[in-house]
């Protein structure tokens, strides 16, 4: 027969490490204050704007900015179709335009 007290704290541990993934997760995005986050992969990349389709089906545009970043390739024409990527955008900006764009391992 278990220990009801092992058994609890067990699955108090496990509930504290899911829960501390889970925040590590949000962290690494690292989009300022004022600008929203879209992940997903990209579907198509031209040299002023690209699509990224997110794990619900949707399919959203971004145009390429003066002044965007690009982590994780060295740079906007490095971008190929298939990377997973983060999006740091403004919501106030009508068409969207990438501020950041995070390529993931």
């Amino acid at each position: 027969m278990r220990n009801f007290s092992q058994s609890s704290a067990a699955q108090t541990f496990a509930l504290a490490l899911a829960l501390a993934a889970l925040a590590a997760a949000q962290a690494r995005a690292d989009c300022p204050a004022g600008q929203r986050e879209f992940r997903g992969a990209i579907s198509a990349v031209n040299a002023q704007k690209l699509f990224v389709d997110s794990r619900f089906d949707d399919n959203i545009g971004f145009e390429r900015a003066p002044d965007t970043k690009v982590r994780g390739r060295g740079s906007w024409d490095a971008l190929r179709a298939g990377d997973l990527v983060v999006i740091c955008w403004r919501f106030q900006d009508r068409p969207r335009k990438a501020v950041t764009i995070t390529v993931q391992k």
